[in-house]
């Protein structure tokens, strides 16, 4: 019986700790989302990415996986992030790793208001000050990097 018992705190400590998890990254995602929206309503053009919401203050560089990119071709810092692909079969979200000197993290960001992936956007890495052309179209925001 008390095995029993044992079995059931250790998955009820579980749960509760995964969606700890869960529900701090997504609000790091609405943050960040909430501050992208803002700052392209004030803009007519471009912009950089507001820092409010990310991992980091300031970021060194940053790279932008959409739906059904490969981590093979990554930076070793970068691809450590992604712990399973299949992550990134979800075609609904894109992914933002920052970087900041020997420091990665993550950020999963849904993409029904706000989308860095409607165009042709490769893996590569771009500079944290990277000026991205934003427009909105049918309500939702695209982001596509100024070269």
């Amino acid at each position: 019986m008390k095995t029993k018992q044992m079995r059931i705190g250790v998955l009820g400590f579980a749960a509760v700790m995964s969606a700890g998890v869960l529900s701090s990254c997504a609000a790091g995602g609405v943050e960040f989302e909430q501050a992208l929206v803002a700052q392209a309503e004030a803009l007519d053009g471009g912009m950089s990415l507001p820092s409010a919401g990310t991992p980091f203050e300031t970021w060194d560089e940053m790279v932008i996986l959409c739906p059904y990119a490969s981590t093979q071709d990554l930076e070793p810092k970068f691809a450590q992030v992604i712990k399973d692909d299949h992550d990134l079969m979800d075609e609904s979200s894109q992914w933002f790793i920052f970087a900041r000197e020997d420091r990665t993290e993550a950020l999963r960001l849904s993409r029904s208001n706000v989308d860095f992936c409607a165009g042709q956007l490769s893996a590569e890495s771009l500079p944290g000050n990277q000026a991205f052309a934003v427009a909105q179209n049918s309500g939702q925001w695209v982001f596509t990097p100024v070269n």
